[in-house]
This record gives C-alpha cells, structure tokens and sequence, in this order.
C-alpha cells in the first residue's frame, strides 16, 4: 500500500516537470483542446436537435470553442470591434490552426454560417452540429460540385438575410504569410450583395509552432 502511495507520488510531482517540456504541453493543449470540444459536441447535437435547423445553433455551439480555448490558455482581445458590420456580410478570416474559431468567437454573429470542408461532416457529433447549424459543406476534391454548392449556398445567405464565414485561404498557412485567396468568398459577396467584412487573427508565432511541436504561454 505505501509502494503504490509512494509512486503515486512520484507521478503526481513528475506532472509539473513534464509539462515543462514543450512537446509534453504541445500535445496536452491540443489533446484537452480537441476532447472537450468532442465532448460538447454530444451535449450540443442533442440539445441543438430541440432547436432544429437554424443558423443560431453555430452561434450556440461556438461557446464550446470559445471554452475550450480558455482551457488552453486562449484570451483573444478584440480590436476595432466598432468597424464590425451589423448588417449581414461576408466574413473572411485568415486560417492558422484548429483554434482559429476559438479565437474568432468573439466576432461571430447570432446569425451566420460557415464554409467548411465536407469531411468534417463525417466526424461524429460535429457533424450532426454542422447540419443542424447549415454549414455550407465543400467538396475539395471536385472543382464543380464546389462551386453548385457556393451558389446554392449564397442564394440561401441572400434569401435568409445571413452572414457568411469563410476562410479563403482554403487550407492552414504555418508562416505569417497569407496564401492565395479562393474566389468563392468573393463570388458570393457579389451575388448576395453583402459588404466583405475582413478579419485578422495576429500571427500565433510567439507561442504556437506546429513544425517544432510548441505551445506555451498564456495567449492573449
């Protein structure tokens, strides 16, 4: 009994020790990161289901990233809040890491969805959360049906007076430099005739390198 209590000891005070070291807290962010969103996400389909289909229930879900970002440490200040649109618009944001929504849920309005790649729509729960949110789901894999569903998508935005978010870059830049920007964000700006509205996350650098496997630091 004291040989358990003993090691168990050694494991609780190597805890600290072992976070110290950035791979160990790399992974630890991410994992805890990524599990309570997984978590929400039964909680959130179940009481999202009572709700039905409706462009509010991305806003709702959207607290559990928010959440979860605070867990890892993820305090986003917000600035020049006054030049948001409070009409309908399209919303285009550059793409960094996973946490990029946790970031922008202080910008995310009570009515908008978002452009996502369609696989996420097999990935359990959040995809019953993304169908009961409407995300507009794109197939990169096939030029055409991309563009039906952009098109479907921005008739449906214009006829239900609802915002858009789109990271046009189509995939994550690791380096401060934005990558070309996709036309769709643009084609669709036009079409619905919604003002674009830009949102800038700052580099995560000085605590975030995916290459290195470091995460550290309180980020604000």
């Amino acid at each position: 009994m004291y040989l358990i209590l003993y090691y168990g000891l050694i494991v609780i005070g190597c805890i600290p020790v072992l976070y110290r070291i950035p791979k160990v807290q790399y992974y630890t962010r991410f994992t805890v990161f990524c599990g309570v969103i997984l978590l929400g996400s039964f909680y959130y389909a179940i009481r999202l289901a009572f709700h039905g289909r409706s462009y509010q229930n991305a806003w709702r879900y959207i607290k559990i990233m928010s959440f979860s970002g605070r867990l890892i440490g993820l305090h986003p200040v917000i600035e020049n809040s006054e030049m948001l649109s409070e009409e309908p618009c399209i919303y285009v944001c550059n793409h960094q890491s996973c946490i990029d929504v946790a970031s922008a849920a202080g910008v995310w309005p009570k009515r908008c969805t978002v452009v996502s790649k369609a696989s996420l729509r097999l990935a359990g729960p959040m995809g019953i959360v993304m169908w009961l949110s409407n995300t507009i789901c794109i197939n990169r894999s096939s030029h055409k049906d991309a563009i039906s569903a952009m098109q479907k998508a921005s008739a449906a935005a214009k006829r239900d007076h609802v915002s858009v978010f789109i990271f046009p870059e189509g995939t994550r830049s690791d380096n401060d430099n934005l990558l070309p920007f996709k036309k769709g964000a643009f084609h669709m700006a036009i079409q619905c005739q919604f003002p674009i509205q830009p949102i800038v996350i700052e580099p995560y650098k000085r605590f975030l390198d995916h290459k290195n496997k470091v995460f550290e630091g309180d980020i604000s």
